[in-house]
């Protein structure tokens, strides 16, 4: 199994795992970084009055689109 998230990943190693069918898992550190940053960006939300890219808007030509706080799921 081929863990994710101690690392960057190298273009040959996205295309070995793309081509290769092997298995993908989370490495264990990588669980809580996803935390710490969700932790973040709710704390961000909640007190800001300013949009935050393409987290509380959309990305790209949707930039001036508003995702309420309903579909954000927060």
């Amino acid at each position: 199994m081929f863990l994710i998230g101690k690392k960057s990943l190298t273009l040959s190693e996205i295309k070995h795992l793309q081509e290769s069918g092997e298995k993908i898992g989370l490495h264990k550190n990588a669980s809580a970084e996803i935390e710490k940053s969700r932790k973040y960006l709710d704390k961000k939300i909640a007190s800001s009055v300013e949009s935050v890219y393409g987290v509380t808007t959309g990305f790209g030509s949707l930039y001036d689109k508003k995702i309420s706080s309903k579909d954000l799921g927060t």
